[in-house]
């Protein structure tokens, strides 16, 4: 926010993990599917101005506790939350609207001038904000005319670990503190070069600064993505999966989805969104995904054993034909950006 008509004392930002577009893909709605875990983040922000009223539960397991209510509408009316401004704006404002898009910070900022050099810092599996920092980056760059102001660090951490310790994530190792490599030589070198008057003048870090996962070794970069190509994947019959268009499936598969019993989107039990372990909201995006697959309403498809190591940078494109015999169908999704091996 401070980056909108900024102040003259401003002399470099670093947004880490930002907020952008609620709507879009931060926090609340991920392009039209409101995320019911947020309701208690909700409700203890402006349940007291002191944070100390807290979101209650009957049941261990949150997917128990939201299929209990029926509705998001339902279980809000059950923790009063018609009382919070906020919960009210969510109600009136289900679609992508004025309200939404006047209030996103990549559209806001991308309409003036850039006037102080910026580094964006993004979490690859950010389990709340994965969209902003990078939207924000694709809407200032074209900005940067001089190629000098526009900065971008892309890390294999959860929302915030990159000021924690960041050797792991999950069961996922990275042989060493990536947290603490970031911030001694890409974030200090960064804010000396614009807050010192005796910064070292070689000690210039890359305009995008990328952790490979796999191989686990940080890419120094001139832009992202750094190779812009595609690669196409298809489905193929039999639940499989190949890089060859000639075995595509022409048929179709099928499932028959219930929405009395909704897909979680975390293997059960889902617990509380929180920090303090043995919680595991920061790390859900990394989470096993075969109990998902097991599932009769999930279509899981497979490739060959890989020969040789597969490299998947920037943000891939699904292309997806399907049908329904239910009403009010609305097909969506998102898929975010990645740099793995």
């Amino acid at each position: 926010m401070a980056l909108v008509n900024p102040h003259p004392a401003l002399k470099v930002a670093v947004p880490m993990n930002p907020m952008v577009d609620g709507w879009m893909g931060d926090d609340w709605f991920h392009n039209g599917a409101f995320r019911e875990q947020n309701m208690p983040y909700i409700y203890e922000q402006e349940g007291t101005r002191s944070n100390e009223a807290k979101w209650w539960t009957a049941h261990f397991d949150d997917y128990d506790e939201y299929m209990s209510a029926g509705s998001a509408g339902d279980l809000g009316q059950r923790h009063g939350l018609e009382q919070m401004g906020f919960w009210k704006k969510i109600l009136d404002h289900p679609s992508y609207d004025a309200f939404w898009s006047d209030q996103a910070m990549d559209k806001v900022l991308a309409a003036q001038p850039l006037k102080v050099p910026v580094m964006l810092v993004h979490s690859l599996w950010d389990q709340e904000d994965i969209y902003g920092a990078v939207a924000v980056y694709k809407a200032i760059k074209p900005l940067d005319k001089g190629n000098d102001k526009v900065f971008l660090v892309l890390g294999p951490w959860h929302h915030g670990q990159e000021i924690e310790d960041a050797a792991s994530l999950g069961a996922i190792r990275f042989g060493s503190d990536t947290g603490t490599w970031f911030r001694q030589n890409v974030l200090r070198p960064f804010l000396d070069r614009y807050l010192k008057d005796d910064a070292r003048g070689d000690d210039q870090v890359a305009k995008v600064t990328a952790f490979e996962t796999g191989v686990n070794q940080w890419q120094k970069l001139d832009e992202w993505p750094a190779a812009p190509g595609r690669k196409p994947l298809y489905l193929q019959s039999g639940f499989k999966l190949g890089f060859s268009a000639d075995s595509a499936n022409l048929a179709f598969d099928e499932y028959i989805s219930d929405p009395a019993k909704p897909v979680p989107f975390r293997p059960r039990p889902s617990q509380p969104v929180g920090y303090e372990l043995p919680l595991t909201w920061p790390q859900w995006l990394v989470d096993d995904q075969r109990e998902a697959s097991g599932r009769t309403d999930v279509l899981a498809y497979t490739s060959e054993v890989l020969t040789e190591p597969v490299h998947i940078t920037g943000q891939p494109i699904a292309n997806l034909v399907a049908s329904t015999s239910g009403h009010g169908f609305r097909l969506g999704g998102q898929v975010d950006r990645c740099l793995s091996r």
